[in-house]
């Protein structure tokens, strides 16, 4: 595992924040090698970007994605993991979600599953549990395939659920990520209330930016923050020191558009 985090203190020297990118550049080589080229140096294939890209059941968006990605094949995600990692260089630290590392309950994921993506190619294994129990179970496992761990925690919207460890206020961030960093995670993270809002996301409520910096200064050294990040809000959240932004849809949806435009201005 020393490895995987030689890999990413190099992100976190070469941008400030990394960028770990999922969604189409993270599962199609073809955009994974542009997105490389351009400095980007984690990538994360999870089986939500990917039942996406199969299209499964006739489904169109990340939205539809999530409800049905429990269904995926374990194979199909060893697939997309060993193709980034055949077009990618070395230095490209890969971080994969599978069946069972997010809030499915069904199926269970297991040691053999670990080993075979560190296999294939992955570095490190991306949690989204709500339990602590469930993230340490998950921990144990990918850190004995040799994985690191990312998982993290949200501010629980009022009357909703979360996917990840919910805290009710502000001031429990910094005791959720201390807890999840005693346990074992590698990269603590936190999930904005943004989840596929794309390029819809506007500015990050102040209180989860008060979030964001109790992770930032309980956890300093590898931590990442992810749903609905932008350009337009990337300014806000740079300015807490995070190290590394998670985005997938907001890109996914610059490229569909600039695809757009392009075939508008072919076709005259």
């Amino acid at each position: 595992m020393d490895a995987g985090r030689a890999k990413l203190m190099q992100a976190f020297e070469a941008a400030r924040p990394a960028l770990q990118l999922g969604g189409v550049a993270a599962t199609d080589p073809r955009f994974a090698r542009v997105a490389v080229a351009a400095g980007v140096r984690v990538l994360e294939p999870n089986h939500t970007a990917i039942t996406c890209a199969r299209a499964k059941q006739g489904m169109t968006s990340m939205r539809e994605a999530y409800i049905h990605k429990h269904e995926l094949e374990f194979d199909v995600v060893l697939e997309v993991v060993s193709t980034i990692r055949r077009v990618t260089p070395e230095h490209v630290f890969i971080i994969c979600g599978a069946p069972g590392t997010f809030d499915e309950i069904a199926p269970q994921f297991e040691e053999w599953n670990a080993r075979k993506l560190l296999e294939v190619g992955a570095d490190g294994l991306f949690v989204e549990k709500s339990e602590y129990g469930e993230v340490e179970r998950l921990v144990r496992i990918a850190h004995k395939a040799g994985l690191l761990v990312q998982a993290g925690f949200q501010l629980q919207p009022v009357g909703e659920g979360t996917a990840v460890i919910p805290i009710e206020r502000p001031s429990e961030a910094r005791q959720a990520a201390r807890r999840l960093r005693d346990m074992g995670i590698d990269i603590v993270g936190m999930r904005f209330s943004g989840i596929f809002k794309s390029l819809e996301a506007g500015a990050i409520a102040p209180e989860e930016l008060d979030c964001l910096s109790g992770l930032v200064s309980e956890a300093p050294e590898m931590n990442v923050v992810y749903a609905g990040v932008n350009t337009s809000n990337l300014r806000a959240i740079a300015e807490t020191g995070v190290r590394m932004i998670g985005v997938a849809s907001a890109v996914d949806d610059l490229v569909y558009k600039a695809l757009t435009e392009t075939i508008g201005q072919l076709q005259g």
